[in-house]
This record gives structure tokens, C-alpha cells and sequence, in this order.
């Protein structure tokens, strides 16, 4: 009966905190919306399509993860917007015939988090990732799978700087 009673007791704790949530994200529960602008592409050379992925990609993590609904311009609750700075490739190891056997391509955004709630937790910070591939392979066959494991990465940084508070 006691086991029961010191259950329901930290059920009650968790829930009453308001900004926790299992998925680790510190969310302010008194925010209700976000808006994700279009991530701007300002780098001289990227995939025509990245921009869009990257806002889609970040719209979808917060359908799936969060409570929050979609709002359509900046009076959000909370607003991300940004631009990708640069989109690259360079070799990354040469092997005896002095040719590159290992390319990267690296990517930097530009993040600006507004917080309309909690006006101290916004910020502007540059994400830079990166994907390793062998220069064998045809960059334009697997350039759409290296994009969605940067973007996965830039997303899951992003995301636990604005929620996380560690």
C-alpha cells in the first residue's frame, strides 16, 4: 500500500513541474506554438533542395516530439529561424597517387531561437556537422543521404540547446 502511495506521489511530481518531459526536453509549458521560417540558403554552393529539407526536417520534430502546433508567422511562442552559412567538400585523406580517398562535406547554419515566453533563453549560434564518403563513390548518388544525416545532427543540436538547459 505504501509502494503504491510513493508511486502515485512521484507521478504527481513529474507532472506538476510543468516543464519536464520524457523525451528530456525542458519545454516552458505555457508555450503553445512555434514558427519555423524558412531556413535562408546564403552558402555559394548547396543543394537546391537542403533549405528546405532543414525547415521541413525541424517542422517535423516538433509534430512528433512536442505538444506545440505549427503557427504560420513570427507571433509564435517560440520562433527558429537561420540560414546555411556553408555547404563544402573537401578531401579529407590522400592516399599513394596523391588523390583524395576520403571527402567531407560540412555544413554550418546560423540558428536564431527566440524565446517569446522566456525571453533570456533565446539565442543566435552557428551548427556546423559533418559527413565522411569515400571519393569513389558518386557525390550526387548519395549527396541526399549524407544531407539527412547532417540535418539529423544539426536538428538534435539545435533542439537541446533550446530545450535541454544542461
Amino acid at each position: 500500500m505504501i509502494f503504491k502511495k510513493i508511486i502515485a506521489l512521484n507521478i504527481i511530481l513529474v507532472f506538476s513541474c510543468g516543464v519536464y518531459s520524457f523525451t528530456g526536453s525542458s519545454i516552458p509549458k505555457e508555450a503553445k506554438s512555434v514558427y519555423v521560417k524558412k531556413i535562408a540558403n546564403n552558402a555559394s554552393l548547396t543543394n537546391p533542395e537542403f533549405s528546405q529539407t532543414l525547415t521541413n526536417s525541424l517542422i517535423n520534430r516538433f509534430l512528433n516530439e512536442t505538444k506545440l502546433y505549427i503557427k504560420e508567422d513570427s507571433s509564435a511562442d517560440l520562433v527558429f529561424e537561420g540560414e546555411i552559412l556553408d555547404y563544402t567538400i573537401n578531401p579529407m585523406s590522400i592516399n599513394s597517387n596523391e588523390n583524395a580517398s576520403q571527402n567531407r562535406l560540412t555544413i554550418t547554419v546560423k540558428i536564431i531561437y527566440t524565446d517569446n515566453i522566456i525571453e533570456s533563453q533565446s539565442f543566435e549560434k552557428n551548427y556546423t556537422n559533418y559527413a565522411d564518403f569515400n571519393s569513389n563513390l558518386d557525390f550526387l548518388e548519395i549527396e541526399e543521404s549524407l544531407n539527412n544525416l547532417i540535418i539529423e545532427d544539426l536538428i538534435e543540436s539545435v533542439f537541446n540547446d533550446a530545450f535541454s538547459n544542461w
